[in-house]
């Protein structure tokens, strides 16, 4: 059977963000997209689908990509009135605190063909100190009504760490599976062995919570097979699609091989750098990055067994946590 694949661009509209989260690796400015921009970009979207993909999932990120909500309406119905080649589908991720009615009402009445998606590192305490006092600024009870499929990406700080079960069963509180858990980037040493013991007492936590609820979906931290975690890989594969099939667009039109390669991430020498490497012939990717073990916990419900896998692994690839 031929494994479904999704042709997934993203869209800057902008580099701006109303919040100062903690652990933010963007260096963020003024610069929005413009509607002309929008629509030359959407062309070559539809121009350079990989044969191989079924379908196309258009991600509109910044910044906060939900500050540009007139540039993004603009552009979807400007797409929705013509031919496309191929079955597509729009969709954000956003930090919710700047949703107006009109934004709700013309993201319900479009809800089958854009998607939303909730970031929320957890209950208030900690939203609060990651995300600026965002906590009470976001409108949960609308995503629980219409966008509780998409689940919640929550990040996870230096901070928060030490509370990382507790946030995951909050957000499983309110009904939300935790689509994305990721470990925040920056100088906090994920695989000092402190800091290992804390994030696998907390991992054996959640693994005590998903045997006792197996109805609920675990944590991105958790939901690899034993299978996955036992295959003998002697050849990095990309999974990802960077270079050919995760395209980002920044806001002036200019292409960039992944939506983690930006002007806000990288200097333009390191990205003139990236952009003259042959990304599809590459199985190991040496972008501002060095070889180092890291760790990697999975679990399969219902065995009860925290495995803990070291191997060599690219680090400090900026923009794991992009909005």
């Amino acid at each position: 059977m031929n494994e479904h694949r999704h042709y997934s661009p993203s869209i800057c509209v902008t580099h701006r963000c109303n919040l100062n989260c903690v652990y933010c690796y963007q260096q963020h400015d003024q610069s929005k997209m413009s509607f002309e921009t929008g629509k030359e970009v959407m062309k070559k979207i539809f121009a350079s689908v990989p044969e191989e993909c079924d379908d196309i999932h258009i991600g509109f990120i910044g910044g906060e990509p939900m500050l540009e909500f007139e540039l993004i309406r603009d552009i979807c119905e400007y797409t929705w009135q013509r031919q496309a080649s191929k079955p597509y589908i729009f969709f954000a991720t956003t930090n919710g605190t700047i949703l107006t009615e009109e934004m709700k009402q013309w993201l319900i009445s479009n809800i089958q063909r854009f998607k939303l998606q909730l970031s929320l590192d957890g209950n208030r305490e900690t939203q609060n100190f990651n995300r600026s006092n965002s906590f009470d600024k976001i409108d949960i009870p609308f995503f629980q009504k219409y966008y509780l499929d998409q689940g919640v990406k929550m990040t996870v700080s230096e901070y928060s760490i030490q509370h990382f079960a507790e946030n995951v069963k909050f957000i499983h509180s309110l009904g939300f599976d935790v689509h994305g858990s990721n470990l925040a980037e920056g100088n906090f040493e994920w695989d000092n062995d402190n800091n290992l013991k804390i994030l696998a007492e907390q991992l054996t936590e959640l693994v005590d919570f998903y045997v006792a609820h197996p109805e609920i979906k675990p944590c991105q931290l958790l939901d690899k097979t034993l299978a996955f975690c036992e295959q003998k890989i002697t050849v990095r594969k990309k999974y990802c699609g960077i270079g050919y099939g995760a395209n980002f667009f920044d806001y002036d039109g200019t292409e960039y091989p992944c939506p983690y390669c930006t002007p806000m991430t990288f200097t333009s020498q390191e990205l003139d750098s990236i952009q003259k490497t042959d990304l599809q012939m590459m199985t190991i990717l040496l972008m501002k990055t060095v070889m180092k073990t890291v760790t990697y916990i999975q679990y399969v419900p219902p065995v009860r067994e925290i495995i803990i896998y070291k191997q060599g692994s690219l680090i400090n690839m900026k923009g794991v946590n992009a909005e």
